[in-house]
């Protein structure tokens, strides 16, 4: 099938299409790291495998010295946030 003829279906995205909020959000803490702001990330990440139901999932992190333990709070910190919105009704 084509790719004109692939349309969207609830707000999602077609094939191959980028996602505009990620790229929002990368280039914001791009801008953070080159101005020296951001001294440590840590990531997740889902890659299209071609496959709806096998994503390929990915983590990471890097940081300068000094920043283990800061980044290690504030992972812990995302899985509770990540948590109570995966429970929150509104969000269906």
């Amino acid at each position: 099938m084509s790719q004109e003829k692939i349309a969207t279906i609830h707000g999602g995205r077609k094939p191959n299409e980028p996602s505009k909020a990620i790229i929002e959000s990368l280039e914001g803490l791009l801008a953070e790291a080159r101005s020296g702001d951001l001294i440590a990330i840590a990531y997740c990440t889902i890659r299209d495998s071609g496959e709806p139901t096998n994503p390929v999932q990915g983590t990471g992190w890097d940081g300068e010295a000094g920043t283990k333990h800061s980044l290690g709070t504030v992972i812990m910190m995302l899985q509770t946030r990540y948590f109570n919105a995966m429970l929150d009704q509104k969000d269906k």
